[in-house]
């Protein structure tokens, strides 16, 4: 093509091999036009490994980004590594507070935060040194092939090296997973007063059955009733955590659920959430295509689980009949 130049490949001349890697080919080049050359004649094309494929991704690098320090998240897929529970365990060991209760729980998630960042730390220098062995082993014999065939030997050691790149990169696609999924709903419209004659009213024994202290088995319910991988608040915790170490938990959130009911409010820092925004489309260009959310911790959630369950026992003796929004048994019950 007239007046496009083409950055040379650094680290292969080859891009795609086929016919059980016997025939290579350069299939995939950088053409760019010549005021983009000149305001980075210093870019670089590089190969990357094709690890996995029989297809090599080239990336063209112009500039050398580099961002701050990530929040710390609990992954689910860390449940039953090497190491997990014991450094689990080596954190609330001997841990003992006298302040309020969910002081007492958001520091026990400090303790464990600490220890699980070493933990996760030792976990990713020795999984990035075993990547790194197999990259270097999957690299010298794609470099081999370019001149001669493999062994029967080297074919193993190829098979052998993939698989293990494919198992470590499915765990963290995983954790990538993880850490993208969050739902949100459309904000509550503001309803104006309404002045109704023969509104349903709750009896007293209802009355007194929400206000009623939280039992430790309603509090284990909303425990078990969250999902694993929700609440991505300050604390970096998710359910699947607590609810595998629920033993170390269950006193702690025993004492926090009576000091809420006493109380109806927490400490300061321990109900902390980030406000963080989704994008409504595909492709969003401007702020209007974001909306913001706010990212709970695991004290919020439980509690606001605990409340939608024990309100889900008396919406259907105020809600008609002729609704179905927000009662379960409605909706299943010939309404759709």
């Amino acid at each position: 093509m007239a007046g496009l130049v083409e950055y040379p490949l650094q680290g292969k001349r080859f891009t795609c091999s086929q016919e059980n890697e016997k025939k290579l080919s350069k299939t995939d080049r950088f053409l760019v036009c010549e005021n983009f050359f000149n305001k980075w004649p210093d870019a670089c094309v590089r190969v990357l490994p094709g690890l996995l494929f029989d297809h090599c991704p080239i990336a063209l690098s112009v500039l050398d980004l580099k961002y701050g320090p990530r929040p710390f998240r609990m992954y689910s897929s860390w449940i039953g590594r090497p190491g997990f529970e014991e450094s689990v365990m080596k954190a609330v060991e001997g841990f003992t507070s006298a302040e309020p209760p969910d002081v007492v729980l958001t520091k026990k998630f400090v303790c464990i935060r600490k220890s699980l960042k070493i933990w996760q730390d030792e976990l990713q220098e020795k999984e990035n040194e075993q990547i790194n062995l197999a990259v270097g082993e999957l690299e010298r014999l794609e470099e081999e092939m370019e001149d001669r065939d493999l062994s029967e030997q080297e074919d193993w050691t190829l098979a052998e090296n993939r698989k293990l790149i494919k198992d470590i990169e499915f765990r963290r696609n995983g954790d990538l997973k993880q850490s993208s999924r969050v739902r949100f709903g459309d904000p509550l419209p503001i309803w104006p007063d309404l002045l109704c004659d023969n509104l349903r009213q709750l009896s007293e024994e209802d009355k007194d059955f929400l206000i009623s202290p939280f039992s430790s088995s309603k509090i284990k319910e909303a425990v078990v009733g969250c999902h694993d991988g929700k609440a991505p608040g300050p604390d970096g915790m998710n359910f699947k955590l607590i609810k595998a170490f629920w033993s170390l938990f269950e006193d702690d959130f025993w004492n926090l659920f009576q000091q809420f009911h006493n109380d109806g409010a927490f400490n300061n820092g321990s109900s902390s959430s980030f406000i963080t925004l989704v994008p409504k489309i595909k492709d969003p260009v401007s702020l209007s295509n974001f909306r913001p959310i706010n990212l709970v911790g695991v004290v919020s959630k439980v509690v606001s689980k605990a409340l939608a369950n024990r309100m889900r026992k008396v919406l259907s003796k105020v809600i008609s009949d002729s609704q179905s929004a927000f009662i379960r048994e409605y909706l299943t019950g010939g309404y759709l």
